[in-house]
């Protein structure tokens, strides 16, 4: 059964797939996770928890059930930090070395001079 990476992404954030997934065999739990890992690039959102940054991909699995209690998380950001606390929370913290995490660029800076002229600084 061929099986595609958004397909799996949608199904990890599914409320349902948490008590299906315990009842699926070892190797399609495997399959789901090579699927994911191989389709999708979670992009490396830094939260702030506190004063302190707090990147997807470095974070335990304690730091960003902290992270998404206390922030209000929305939209891109919002949606990739619970896929990262689900998969860490079905597959556990092994399977955070196997996702691909891309960095995000720094938002840039815009002076009130540089806003007339159109340059970035």
């Amino acid at each position: 059964m061929l099986v595609e990476g958004p397909a799996v992404r949608k199904l990890v954030g599914a409320v349902w797939f948490r008590s299906v997934f315990p009842k699926l065999s070892l190797s399609w739990r495997e399959y789901l996770l090579d699927v994911l890992v191989g389709t999708v690039v979670i992009p490396n959102h830094v939260l702030t928890r506190g004063r302190q940054p707090l990147h997807l991909a470095d974070a335990s699995y304690e730091d960003l059930q902290a992270a998404a209690a206390s922030l209000a998380v929305t939209g891109a950001a919002g949606a990739d930090l619970h896929l990262v606390m689900s998969v860490l929370g079905l597959w556990g913290e092994e399977a955070r070395q196997r996702l691909h995490f891309a960095d995000v660029g720094a938002p840039h800076r815009q002076s009130s001079l540089g806003a007339l002229f159109g340059k970035r600084w």
